[in-house]
C-alpha cells in the first residue's frame, strides 16, 4: 500500500459517518451500526424495484439509496442535513446515480416538489425518521402527498408493542435515549396508516425483549387513497382527521398509479394476522409482530459494502453509468 493510499484510507476510517459504509476495499467508515437497518434491508429486498422512482427519506450517507439504485430504482435522496459531499463519494465509489436533496427541512422539500409539479414517486422508504418527528401525524402525510395510488410506502421506525392506539411522550428519555419525543404505539401506526389509506402487506421487526416494550418495526404498504377502516368504525368514517390535514398545503396536486402491489413479493401470512374487520387484506400490525419471530440481527450485517445486494432481487441489475450525483441542492 503506498502512503499516499495508506493516507487516503486512515482518512475513510476517521469519518464519524452515521452509517459504516466500504469507501475502499477493506476501508470502512466508523459508521454506528444500528441493527434496525436490517428490518428494512429485509423488506425492501422483497420489492421488485427495477424500473420504479424511489424517494429515500432521511437518506443520511445514501446505504439504502445505493442498494435501491443497484436493484434499478431511480432514486431520489433526501435529507434536512446536506450531505452532498458524502453522497457524492459513496456514489462515485458504487457507481450509480442518485439525485441528491439536502439541507431543507422536509415540509419545503415537499412544497418545492408539488410546487413543481413533478411526478409522483412509485417507492417512498422512510426508515428510522418518524419517531425523531415532534408532528408524527402531520409528517406522515407529507409523506403520503408524494406517493402515487397503488404506490408502495416502506416505513420503519421504534414503536412501542400495544395494540392500544397511543403515542408515548418520551419525557426524560424514559422509553427510548436521544433526540427523540414520542414512541408511537403498533395500534397507533396501524390504525394511522389505514386512516391515510394505507393497507399493511408485509412486516418485520427486531429488538422484542421482556426488559422494553419498544421495539423495531418495519411495514410495507400499499396506497389506496381511501381509509382502510373496519366496518364498524363509524367514528373513523366521519374522516376528522382527513379534514384537519386538508387544511395543511401542500396537498397532493399530481395523480398517477402504481400496480405496487403486484411488485411486492411478501411472504405468506396466516388469516389470524389479517384484520377481520376489513375486506381488502391488511395484517394487523401488532397481530402480526405477536405472531413473527423478530428478525435475526448481526452488527457485521450493519454495513454497506461494495459487493453488496438487496436480497431476492433479480440477477439482471440495472447499471449505473458511473456518475455520482445527478444533482444537489441545498438550504
Amino acid at each position: 500500500m503506498t502512503e499516499t493510499v495508506a493516507a487516503e484510507v486512515a482518512d475513510i476510517r476517521k469519518k464519524a459517518w452515521y452509517y459504516s459504509v466500504e469507501l475502499r476495499p477493506g476501508a470502512f467508515t466508523s459508521g454506528q451500526m444500528h441493527q434496525n437497518m436490517l428490518v428494512t434491508k429485509a423488506l425492501l429486498g422483497r420489492i421488485d424495484l427495477r424500473g420504479t422512482r424511489l424517494l429515500d427519506v432521511g437518506a443520511m450517507e445514501g446505504l439504502f439509496s445505493v442498494l435501491a439504485a443497484r436493484a434499478g430504482a431511480d432514486v431520489t435522496a433526501y435529507d434536512r442535513f446536506d450531505l452532498s459531499d458524502r453522497i457524492r463519494l459513496v456514489c462515485e465509489a458504487y457507481g450509480v446515480r442518485v439525485i441528491y436533496i439536502g439541507g431543507l427541512p422536509f415540509h419545503k422539500f415537499v412544497a418545492d416538489h408539488h410546487a413543481r409539479r413533478v411526478e409522483l414517486f412509485d417507492v417512498v422508504l422512510f426508515s428510522g425518521v418518524l419517531y425523531y418527528s415532534i408532528k408524527k401525524t402531520l409528517f406522515l402525510y407529507l409523506v403520503r402527498t408524494l406517493l402515487k395510488t397503488g404506490g408502495l410506502l416502506l416505513v420503519e421506525t421504534a414503536a412501542a408493542l400495544d395494540h392500544d392506539t397511543v403515542q408515548l411522550f418520551n419525557s426524560r428519555g424514559r422509553y427510548y435515549p436521544g433526540s427523540n419525543y414520542y414512541q408511537v404505539s403498533t395500534g397507533w401506526l396501524d390504525y394511522y396508516l389505514r386512516t391515510l389509506g394505507f393497507r399493511i402487506l408485509d412486516v418485520e421487526f427486531a429488538g422484542r425483549s421482556r426488559q422494553s416494550s419498544i421495539i423495531r418495526v418495519a411495514a410495507t404498504c400499499v396506497l389506496t387513497d381511501d381509509p382502510v377502516l373496519e366496518h364498524d368504525d363509524n367514528w373513523g368514517k366521519k374522516r376528522l382527521i382527513a379534514a384537519e390535514l386538508s387544511e395543511y398545503q401542500p396537498l397532493r396536486v399530481s395523480g398517477g398509479f402504481f400496480a405496487g402491489e403486484a411488485r411486492l413479493r411478501r411472504s405468506d401470512y396466516p388469516p389470524s394476522c389479517f384484520n377481520p374487520k376489513i375486506g381488502t387484506p391488511t395484517l394487523d400490525l401488532t397481530k402480526t409482530i405477536v405472531t413473527k419471530v423478530p428478525i435475526a440481527t448481526k452488527r457485521d450485517d450493519c454495513v454497506l459494502r461494495l459487493d453488496d445486494r438487496l436480497p431476492h432481487q433479480p440477477t439482471a441489475m440495472k447499471s449505473g453509468d458511473g456518475g455520482a450525483l445527478s444533482s444537489s441542492a441545498s438550504g
